[in-house]
C-alpha cells in the first residue's frame, strides 16, 4: 500500500465551517503542473498535474511565535517530483489586481543531485523541497505556509483535540485539474461526502485512516477538520 501525503492541519477553532477556513490555509496551498499544447496550433495552456503545500519547520525554541525562524518547504508527493530537473508552481500574487504568475522550481543541481528529499520508506508517497520565502516576497507573491508548531497535528495532538472517529474534513486542493482562472488560482475546499474519517488510535500504529472522494491532483493535500 502507498501511503499518500495528508497533514492534519488546524486553527484555533478547531472545527471549521468552509466560510471559516484561515485564509492563510488556503493561500498556504499551490498548484503544480506545466505549459501543455493540447490543440495543434494553439498556444500552451496551464495544467495543473498536482497539489502541494508551503510548510514550515521552525529551526529555534523562540517561545514568541511571532519571533520564530522557519525553513520552508514545498511538500507534495515524491511521484510528482521523481524523474524531473524542475516543476512549476503556480502562485497568486498578493495584490488580488496583480494575475498568478507560474514559477519554475529547479529539482536538481548543478552536478545532477537531486534537490529534494523523500521519506526513507519507498512506500510513503512524500518529498519536499526547500523553498525560498524571500524571493516570493520580493516578487509580490504569496508565500504562506502552515507551521509545524502551530497548525500541525499528528497522532497525539489529534487525540489532544479531540478528532475521532466520524469527524468530517476538508480536503484543501486542486482536484480534476481545476485550478481557477488565467487571472488568479482558487483553491476547492472538498468536503469528504461519506461524512467520516476513521483514525486509528493503536498505540503501536503511527497512521491514522480517512475516508474522502479521491482524486490524483489532490493526493498531497492538507486537511483540516469540520462540523458533522
Amino acid at each position: 500500500m502507498i501511503v499518500k501525503c495528508f497533514i492534519v492541519v488546524f486553527c484555533s477553532a478547531l472545527l471549521l465551517r468552509a466560510a471559516q477556513i484561515p485564509p492563510f490555509f488556503v493561500d498556504s496551498v499551490v498548484a503544480l503542473g506545466s505549459y501543455q499544447t493540447r490543440v495543434p496550433g494553439q498556444p500552451p495552456e496551464w495544467v495543473t498535474e498536482a497539489s502541494g503545500f508551503f510548510y514550515g519547520f521552525a529551526e529555534d525554541k523562540e517561545t514568541d511565535p511571532a519571533k520564530h525562524m522557519y525553513r520552508v518547504y514545498l511538500v507534495t508527493n515524491r511521484h510528482v517530483l521523481a524523474n524531473h530537473t524542475q516543476i512549476f508552481v503556480r502562485l497568486n500574487a498578493v495584490k488580488a489586481t496583480d494575475i498568478v504568475k507560474e514559477v519554475s522550481l529547479a529539482l536538481k543541481d548543478e552536478k545532477g543531485a537531486d534537490l529534494w528529499i523523500s521519506h526513507p520508506n519507498p512506500l510513503v508517497d512524500i518529498s519536499v523541497v526547500s523553498i525560498n520565502t524571500k524571493w516570493l516576497r520580493d516578487q509580490g507573491l504569496q508565500q504562506s505556509f502552515f507551521t509545524n508548531d502551530e497548525n500541525a497535528a499528528d497522532k497525539t495532538k489529534l487525540k489532544e483535540i479531540g478528532i475521532s472517529i466520524g469527524d468530517g474534513i476538508f480536503v484543501l486542493g486542486f482536484p480534476m485539474g481545476l485550478t481557477g482562472t488565467a487571472q488568479r488560482s482558487y483553491v476547492i475546499a472538498a468536503m469528504d461526502p461519506s461524512r467520516e474519517s476513521r483514525m486509528s488510535w493503536k498505540e503501536q500504529e503511527i497512521r491514522f485512516s480517512l475516508t474522502h472522494w479521491y482524486f490524483p491532483e489532490t493526493a498531497a493535500a492538507p486537511l483540516c477538520p469540520r462540523p458533522i
